[in-house]
């Protein structure tokens, strides 16, 4: 076990002595937070900085309102350092709802399974308070490392043509506006959303450290990378959503698909034909 891991067990046998385990797994790849898992059963998240140590504590509050008020289980805290530095939960079963896993259901529980996502968007998006953070500047972030860096890693991998459409996009995305703010995910992808095998059902949401007050659209890219029409069927079962979602939703999974793309040595494959669709719903 290294330095690490051994310093964040320590800190949690010194916080809850009475808490008993054999086995611990460090988790070290997140950006936001170092998660060590105990036994299998129990995820324990450490913010790694200043700025989601200081919104942990709304986290906290948003996942126990959140949590009377949907049926789609998220992580409930049962272990809580008294400063709000770190804490536990009962790890929730499932698989993670993969591109391929999506395209192993029927017709109908793909359906049932985007209408149980959409309707823990809704209440979600409709909860009081919220995150002390906003998601104001974090676009043009996105859309600078795109122009700083990422484009030169991704330029190599595609066609100029399919490369200077997506330049457009976020050229584009930059310069969108929204209609309202509320309270949102943030980071509302498969890593995050977990399925029975199986099953049509959601068996849980998790990692809330990137909640903010932004745009409701944002919490709808994951859509676009699993079917041409689910992003469309998602909004409808959502009841509240518009062109000008669906719109800001594609554009937010051209920049996001094409920031993995950048990342990844694998080859561009299905990704680039999931862009294109996304692209062409943007009229690019």
């Amino acid at each position: 076990m290294d330095d690490l891991a051994s310093l964040l067990l320590e800190r949690i046998r010194r916080v809850f002595p009475e808490l008993g385990f054999e086995h611990a797994e460090l988790i070290d790849h997140g950006e936001d937070h170092q998660v060590v898992v105990l036994d299998g059963a129990w995820v324990f998240r450490f913010p790694r900085n200043a700025a989601y140590l200081a919104s942990f504590p709304a986290e906290l509050a948003l996942l126990a309102a959140l949590s009377a008020q949907t049926p789609v289980p998220t992580p409930v805290y049962e272990w809580v350092a008294p400063d709000r530095s770190f804490g536990g939960y009962r790890r929730l079963p499932g698989e993670a709802l993969t591109a391929s896993r999506f395209h192993g259901m029927d017709r109908g529980g793909q359906e049932a399974l985007i209408t149980q996502l959409a309707d823990f968007l809704r209440v979600l998006h409709a909860m009081a308070g919220g995150p002390p953070r906003t998601d104001e500047g974090w676009r043009a972030a996105e859309v600078g490392d795109y122009v700083s860096w990422r484009r030169a890693r991704l330029a190599p991998r595609i066609d100029a043509a399919l490369l200077a459409r997506i330049d457009r996009a976020h050229q584009l995305y930059a310069a969108v506006e929204w209609e309202r703010s509320a309270v949102i995910h943030g980071d509302f992808t498969s890593a995050h959303i977990l399925i029975e095998p199986g099953a049509r059902a959601v068996s849980g949401v998790i990692d809330f450290g990137d909640a903010v007050v932004g745009d409701p659209a944002f919490d709808f890219t994951l859509f676009h990378g699993l079917a041409d029409w689910a992003p469309a069927f998602a909004l409808d079962a959502y009841g509240d959503g518009n062109e000008g979602m669906l719109m800001r939703s594609a554009f937010s999974f051209i920049r996001y698909a094409a920031a993995r793309l950048s990342d990844s040595e694998a080859a561009p494959g299905e990704a680039t034909a999931a862009i294109e669709r996304a692209l062409r719903r943007v009229g690019l």
